[in-house]
């Protein structure tokens, strides 16, 4: 008797059948899970990548733009170097008196934002920028009054926080020259 089965044969092989089809089916889901994950994580990569190239096609976009300004102001600055060498006229003397003024009595903590310059009878010169502090400002001031060719160094305007430097004070400087100086 021991020797005797009495499962059918038939239960047997639905019962195994049941078996590798709950196996397959749990290894499918597992599939499926997996791929869903690693397709979630490419998505994510991917997106994350392509912020990164947008973010450095617009820096490209910019440094392409400050190259071509920098051709441009290297460009007008050939031109105004070739002015000078062609007998040192931007605009006569009283230019090159400036020029040379500003030259020896700039500061590095000292800059200009615009200088607008008339030549008349005496040569007037307005002169827009920032220091960083009155004191720098007035030994600018005292320094460029000390030029040989200057005439009247004046400061018209002032107040704290130029360019958003809480620190920087924004100035406007009206200048003359001696008339006739430098020839």
């Amino acid at each position: 008797m021991a020797d005797m089965d009495l499962i059918p044969d038939d239960y047997r092989q639905q019962h195994r059948l049941r078996r590798i089809l709950r196996q397959l089916g749990l290894a499918a889901l597992v599939v499926c899970l997996v791929v869903g994950l690693a397709r979630g994580a490419l998505a994510m990569l991917t997106q994350r990548d392509s912020l990164a190239i947008t973010g450095f096609e617009q820096q490209e976009q910019l440094v392409r733009q400050q190259q071509a300004e920098l051709a441009s102001l290297q460009q007008h600055y050939k031109v105004l170097q070739a002015r000078l060498a062609d007998g040192g006229s931007i605009e006569g003397s009283s230019m090159r008196v400036l020029l040379r003024a500003i030259d020896v009595a700039h500061a590095p903590d000292v800059w200009f934002e615009s200088m607008n310059f008339e030549q008349a009878a005496q040569a007037r010169v307005q002169i827009n920028g920032a220091a960083l502090g009155h004191a720098r400002l007035a030994a600018f001031m005292r320094n460029l009054s000390a030029q040989p060719g200057v005439a009247e160094v004046r400061l018209i305007d002032s107040k704290p926080g130029a360019s958003g430097d809480q620190q920087a004070i924004a100035f406007t400087l009206a200048m003359k020259l001696v008339p006739e100086a430098g020839k």
